[in-house]
């Protein structure tokens, strides 16, 4: 379990097993004439993206204002205060907009995060 928050509200989610969490590097690396290798590291960030389903209606409208507003948010694991990462949602659309069959008050979607 998780934790989003942008210090006012809280959401807690519960990532499906498709859950990915990486850090990524941007970085160039170049091999001159003679062979000599050199790599330039400019920066790295952190990546998660997961499935969420049963999202209660208030947890939807509040990710999904989140995302329309490109709220700076901060991400941690519940039981792990100590972790937190800076992230921002990467999602292209709403993250939360499907009905989660038969039920008409619960809902899912995908979650893409990134740092900043």
């Amino acid at each position: 379990m998780y934790t989003l928050t942008d210090s006012v509200a809280s959401v807690e989610v519960m990532p499906e097993y498709d859950f990915k969490c990486v850090c990524k590097k941007l970085e160039t690396q170049h091999r001159t004439t003679n062979g000599r290798k050199f790599v330039y590291k400019w920066g790295q960030y952190y990546s998660a993206s997961m499935s969420l389903r049963w999202v209660s209606q208030t947890d939807k409208e509040q990710l999904n204002t989140w995302w329309s507003e490109n709220t700076k948010l901060m991400w941690y694991p519940t039981s792990d205060a100590t972790q937190v990462e800076s992230v921002i949602f990467a999602n292209n659309e709403a993250p939360i907009g499907g009905v989660e069959k038969p039920y008409v008050d619960l809902f899912k979607g995908k979650l893409q995060l990134e740092s900043y």
